[in-house]
């Protein structure tokens, strides 16, 4: 199992009142071209509520395979 934790901040800037900041991770089997980066199960979409928190996330790669993980971060307005 790998662990992935960081800091993640709640959007506290005047004129954000309603944006909220997101955080996805994504994995690849592979980093040649091509390479297809897909969402890890429960962490598709993440947002932290207030302040900083630690967001974590347990991933479990098969055995002998190589993976590859990158952190999506923006910005959304709420609707």
């Amino acid at each position: 199992q790998v662990e992935v934790s960081f800091p993640a901040r709640a959007v506290d800037a005047p004129g954000y009142q309603n944006a909220a900041r997101h955080y996805r991770l994504e994995s690849t089997a592979t980093l040649a071209s091509g390479g297809v980066w897909e969402p890890v199960p429960g962490f598709a979409d993440r947002t932290a509520t207030a302040g900083t928190e630690t967001l974590t996330c347990v991933v479990s790669p098969a055995a002998g395979a190589a993976r590859f993980f990158r952190m999506c971060v923006w910005l959304q307005q709420a609707p």
